[in-house]
């Protein structure tokens, strides 16, 4: 583990060095979304941070929701979560999440943990659960970034989707699409089939909402 500009990393990790700025990582996307959905919603609750990697959205999540309910299936990271996450209302689960209950061969990265994927041919076997599994209530908002898995995992979390109407915002980066082979049609399908309609982009960051 090393310590780069205010942030705990893997110590193998030499990607996120480059782009943390101050307050850390995708600073502008993390406020704007935030401050869109605090307008819309003044009395937030609890929120959901599946691919929590090392706390980079986590860290305001603590200071804006009740509680915050972290997934990531990485030890490395999550032992970075830990350290770089000092608020103590938050749980973080050592799973992935997908639309069924399952193990999984995932490829990690060490030099670049932002980009672990399910793979067939991976370095890792990741247990999946469902978000529904575990029965979470007052969920206002839920930020997927699972590198093109993040309708699987919302397929997991129908029931929750259905009871808490939360936001959802996922990331839909065209590399990461193209390598999953997943459109913005398939994307948008899914969440015209929940009856939810796009509200706010902050470039590959997308946030839904109940139409």
């Amino acid at each position: 583990m090393k310590y780069v500009k205010g942030w705990y990393l893997p110590d193998s990790d030499t990607h996120f060095e480059n782009y943390i700025e101050n307050g850390g990582y995708q600073t502008i996307h993390r406020e704007t979304i935030l401050k869109y959905i605090k307008m819309k919603k003044p009395e937030l609750k609890n929120c959901i941070d599946i691919g929590s990697h090392i706390g980079f959205w986590s860290k305001d999540f603590t200071n804006t929701f009740k509680h915050t309910y972290a997934f990531d299936p990485i030890p490395q990271v999550r032992e970075c979560y830990v350290k770089n996450i000092t608020n103590k209302n938050y749980t973080l689960y050592p799973y992935a999440l997908g639309r069924e209950e399952s193990k999984k061969m995932f490829l990690y990265s060490p030099s670049e943990t932002g980009n672990t994927h399910a793979n067939d041919k991976g370095n890792l076997e990741v247990t999946i659960k469902t978000l529904d599994s575990f029965a979470l209530d007052n969920i206002d908002y839920i930020k997927i970034d699972a590198e093109g898995y993040e309708i699987e995992a919302l397929i997991g979390a129908k029931k929750l989707i259905e009871k808490c109407k939360p936001f959802i915002h996922i990331e839909a980066k065209n590399k990461v699409m193209i390598k999953q082979n997943i459109t913005m049609k398939d994307i948008n399908d899914y969440f015209e089939s929940i009856n939810y309609e796009q509200v706010l982009s902050v470039k590959s960051e997308l946030l839904y909402a109940p139409k």
